[in-house]
């Protein structure tokens, strides 16, 4: 891509797995992180956020964030 060109995204998905021991409220700010401020509550009003088990049985937690148009093509130029 040269310099300057023009971005056009529709779609742009983020996700994560969290397991027992990290914190969540941690991981959903270091995603946070990855936006524009302006975009957070758009950002966690996309989110699902599922309860998994892993292969031991250990809890994961899986968070997926998806933004779309103008919302996504703003966070692919922060990128």
């Amino acid at each position: 891509m040269t310099r300057g060109a023009a971005i056009r995204v529709s779609l742009l998905e983020i996700s994560t797995i969290a397991h027992a021991t990290e914190d969540l409220d941690k991981v959903i700010v270091a995603i946070k992180n990855t936006t524009p401020k302006d975009l957070w509550n758009e950002l966690e009003r996309s989110m699902e956020i599922s309860s998994l088990e892993g292969h031991y049985g250990n809890p994961v937690t899986r968070i997926v964030a998806r933004l779309k148009g103008r919302w996504a093509e703003s966070t692919a130029r922060y990128i």
